[in-house]
């Protein structure tokens, strides 16, 4: 927690407007019964962070999000929650969302419903 606060606390001149730590488990946590691309459920805790979206800000929230996330790089699950991955992640940190298995199954259905590679929007494959 200190790391953490250290990285997003009111020490700062911009605060985050939120950074919110969720416990995980329980039916959350359990295996699918069917495969599904739902990745990040393993984890202990699921974080996100959030600030103001003033283009103002624009380089320097997304800068505190990633100092937050390397405070807790050493507590990081193998997974990520995909809809948590925000405005700070690229094509490689969506891959990496995803077990390898998932990943290769949705390449699969992207080349077969879009072989064109028109759906780039947000976090697509």
């Amino acid at each position: 927690m200190d790391g953490l606060l250290a990285a997003v606390g009111p020490q700062l001149d911009i605060p985050l407007i939120m950074l919110e730590i969720r416990l995980m488990g329980g039916a959350l946590g359990r295996p699918a019964t069917v495969p599904n691309a739902v990745p990040g459920r393993s984890g202990a805790y699921a974080v996100y962070a959030i600030g103001p979206g003033v283009p103002e800000l624009a380089q320097v929230v997304p800068a505190i999000v990633r100092g937050a996330l390397a405070a807790l790089a050493p507590w990081r699950a193998a997974e990520t929650m995909i809809n948590f991955l925000g405005d700070v992640s690229g094509p490689e940190e969506v891959a990496a969302a995803y077990p390898p298995e998932t990943l290769e199954r949705l390449r699969a259905v992207k080349a077969a419903v879009d072989p064109g590679g028109v759906f780039t929007f947000g976090h697509a494959i």
